[in-house]
């Protein structure tokens, strides 16, 4: 199975988790609404071991979500 290609990274969103990951405290657990392709969520438990529960309606975000690998 071949992972599927990643989007560019968009700076502006960037810049806004960080600003979002600078207010969790690590080993917080998070709950995302509209998580996307679970990108924040995939940083949050991996580099601040939360424990992240992303949701997404989006069927084209959770196949990318899927497609990125992260899911635990």
């Amino acid at each position: 199975m071949t992972r599927a290609a990643r989007p560019a990274a968009d700076p502006s969103a960037f810049t806004s988790d960080k600003l979002i990951m600078e207010q969790i405290a690590p080993g917080s657990r998070v709950v995302d609404l509209g998580c996307g392709d679970g990108r924040l969520l995939a940083t949050l438990a991996r580099n601040h071991r939360c424990r992240a529960l992303g949701i997404e309606v989006d069927e084209a975000q959770v196949l990318a979500a899927i497609g990125r690998g992260d899911l635990l």
